[in-house]
């Protein structure tokens, strides 16, 4: 079992910390408070983001307001100071919240009772004014980019939580001649900017799954005459439960690469699934109809205590997505579903069809992944135990963990102290990685006709890629 820090060895190194936070400040003239408050006080503002929070305050009548940040994403500032138009000046953005708006002159007519606001402040005579104000579209911001789509100058592209549900909103906001213009107003699950249908300009891609509907995307661009969709849209699956991951990569199409985004999402209770998704130049299409000679094209995969949530990525970085699928390694068939072991599949999707790329086997802390050769499928299997993992035969219906194929160890960096010095000096074991977090050993048995050699080890046995 891993061995791990006691509760009050760990507090002591936390007391130890906290008072040599004290002494270095003490010493250094400055004073300091350990609080819980201090931890959440906003950030100190600069002094330009001084001089636009004055200039909302005087714009909006109000003798205090509430500045509000993005939760997620690049942008997590209420401030963004950026050039909009063809001014040669920049112009900032604030999202803010007041607990009383002020119908301003030139403000949006829309949702004017809605307390969470964005201003936009311009230069004059170099003094900030807040020349426009509009109404938030929800009662939290997600995140908030800034993307030209093509255009001569950057869109605000904003997701607003809507509290509701978990459906947000997202506006696509246009600023010019010193007036903003909300240009797209949809409900979604998940958005993108990302070059796709065009290889020099990003496009917005909005994933939206509303509850008994399938999950739609629409793509948009800007263009000669506008901000308009660059395709028409697409419905994909219809049990989608919850997103999990979406992927832009590309897939095999008579020998070339072409687009493709790989939508994982959760379809019951710890069973997931992926859709493929296509652009053939003019359209975004279902994998059924790019998939010529096989209509199945699920991905059902499940999760459990001993198999991990895995999502789809080029793993063997040959330039194309592979998607995974669990199977139940053999010894487990007749166990249910949180009981059994499983090795995971990763499936290549070509016009002519679907091949297997590779068979798997990842621990559940996503430590390590062990490719299976061919020649171990239906005949090894793995006995897993809190200290080691066992790859062994699978004969007359036994785990046979008497004879080991090859046994794996991995050690977290938190955990390592003496069971790192055992393994160490273990005849045994070998050391065979070691990042930042985790040390992987290995006990490769050589002399079994079903072992490894030293070359297959290699090549079989990797850190698991990031991003799976």
């Amino acid at each position: 079992m891993l061995v791990s820090f006691s509760f009050k060895k760990l507090l002591a190194r936390i007391t130890a910390l906290i008072t040599l936070f004290t002494m270095v400040f003490a010493l250094s003239g400055c004073s300091f408070t350990f609080s819980t408050e201090a931890l959440l006080t906003p950030p100190r503002l600069t002094e330009e983001q001084t001089q636009i929070y004055d200039a909302l305050l005087e714009g909006t009548a109000q003798s205090k307001i509430d500045l509000r940040y993005p939760r997620t994403g690049e942008n997590l500032s209420a401030f963004t100071v950026i050039n909009l138009d063809d001014e040669p000046t920049n112009e900032a953005v604030v999202f803010y919240e007041v607990k009383n708006p002020a119908v301003m002159e030139n403000t949006s007519d829309e949702d004017i009772r809605s307390n969470l606001r964005v201003g936009f402040l311009d230069k004059e005579d170099g003094i900030w004014r807040l020349v426009y104000e509009m109404a938030a579209r929800g009662n939290d911001i997600e995140s908030v980019r800034f993307a030209s789509l093509g255009a001569d100058y950057p869109y605000m592209i904003a997701l607003f939580n809507t509290g509701v549900t978990s459906e947000k909103i997202v506006t696509v906001t246009q600023y010019k001649d010193k007036q903003a213009t909300r240009l797209i107003d949809l409900n979604c699950t998940y958005i993108m900017t990302e070059k796709f249908t065009r290889t020099d300009k990003e496009d917005l891609l909005i994933f939206s799954n509303a509850k008994d509907m399938p999950g739609t995307l629409r793509i948009l661009g800007y263009e000669e005459d506008g901000l308009k969709p660059l395709c028409e849209s697409v419905a994909y699956s219809a049990d989608v439960k919850s997103l999990s991951r979406i992927t832009l990569g590309k897939c095999r199409f008579n020998d070339e690469n072409m687009p493709c985004i790989a939508v994982d999402y959760a379809s019951g209770e710890l069973i997931y699934n992926t859709h493929m998704l296509y652009y053939n130049g003019k359209n975004v299409v279902d994998a059924s109809v790019f998939i010529r000679d096989n209509t199945d094209t699920g991905y059902e995969r499940v999760v459990n205590n001993f198999t991990p949530n895995v999502y789809s990525a080029d793993i063997d970085n040959d330039g194309v997505i592979e998607v995974p699928v669990t199977a139940r390694l053999i010894g487990y068939e007749v166990l249910t579903s949180p009981e059994a072991v499983n090795l995971i599949y990763w499936k290549e999707q070509d016009v002519s069809g679907i091949k297997i790329d590779a068979y798997t086997f990842i621990d559940k802390g996503k430590n390590f992944m062990l490719k299976f050769p061919e020649r171990w499928l239906g005949v090894v299997t793995a006995a897993l135990h809190s200290d080691e993992i066992i790859f062994c035969r699978y004969a007359n219906n036994t785990i046979v963990e008497s004879k080991p194929l090859l046994k794996i160890k991995t050690v977290l960096k938190t955990d390592e102290g003496s069971i790192k010095q055992s393994y160490d000096s273990s005849s045994e074991y070998t050391l065979y990685y070691e990042d930042d977090t985790r040390i992987v050993y290995v006990s490769n048995i050589s002399d079994e006709s079903l072992a490894l050699t030293e070359g297959e080890l290699k090549d079989a046995l990797t850190p698991c890629p990031e991003g799976i």
